[in-house]
């Protein structure tokens, strides 16, 4: 077995191969940032829905899921309650998801452009903010 371990001066040479390929591919690196979000959306959304217990087969027994249900007895068809079902029995939740956290990784990528991040502002102003 190898055993990797990373030392500071390698996390700082990557972090340093990161900027430059994001100053000299800014386009691809947006997607890739966007990508990487959208799909850690996709997987986070899918974790909360289930985890509540909103599942494909239905409201979990003994979960948060099925306490609310039992709360508010007849569900109403467009409810919060029934939209959160829906999107856990057909899988959509995990689209939406990525497709919500791809947007925000989209509006990140242009406000970052926007701010400077390829090189336009001063040096010392460039990670002020993140």
């Amino acid at each position: 077995m190898v055993m990797l371990s990373l030392s500071s001066a390698m996390f700082k040479k990557a972090i340093e191969n990161i900027k430059k390929f994001a100053k000299e591919h800014p386009y691809i690196f947006a997607a890739i940032v966007i990508g990487i979000i959208g799909l850690a959306g996709a997987g986070v959304t899918a974790g909360v829905l289930a985890g509540v217990g909103f599942t494909a087969g239905g409201v979990a027994a003994g979960s948060l899921a099925a306490a609310w249900q039992a709360m508010i007895s007849n569900v109403a068809a467009g409810s919060a309650f029934a939209i959160l079902q829906s999107l856990s029995a057909t899988g959509l939740g995990i689209a939406y998801g990525g497709l919500f956290s791809g947007g925000l990784g989209a509006i990140w990528s242009v406000w970052r452009a926007w701010k400077g991040w390829f090189g336009t502002d001063s040096e010392e102003n460039q990670h002020e903010d993140l």
